[in-house]
């Protein structure tokens, strides 16, 4: 009997704590300075928003962009990372990217850098 009484003691005490957490506001970095306590927002963790860079693709970028964002993947990912992405491009120079796959090339890009 002592047992019984136990588990539905510990039952309640789950709900309980259920209820509280599903009640709780985690800060957020939301640069408020009141550590998030008066806003209501998801918590960081549960985040649907990507750190990837968007992509447009009627941006309009020129070769000179193409270099740039290369030199940049090459500095920051080494040079294999560099050749793998102009071989999604079939690609063996820069020069060889379409120019209709430009602004796919620099999301790519961005993305590793």
């Amino acid at each position: 009997m002592a047992i019984e009484k136990r588990m539905e003691e510990l039952t309640e005490a789950i709900k309980d704590m259920t209820d509280v957490l599903s009640n709780l506001r985690f800060p957020t970095s939301g640069g408020t300075g009141d550590g998030g306590a008066n806003k209501k927002s998801e918590p960081d963790f549960m985040s649907t928003e990507s750190d990837e860079p968007e992509f447009d693709p009627d941006e309009e970028f020129d070769l000179k962009d193409l270099r740039k964002a290369l030199a940049n993947v090459v500095d920051e990912k080494g040079e294999q990372e560099a050749i793998d992405l102009l071989k999604k491009f079939k690609a063996k120079k820069l020069s060889d990217v379409k120019e209709k796959d430009y602004a796919k090339f620099m999301h790519e890009a961005g993305k590793l850098s």
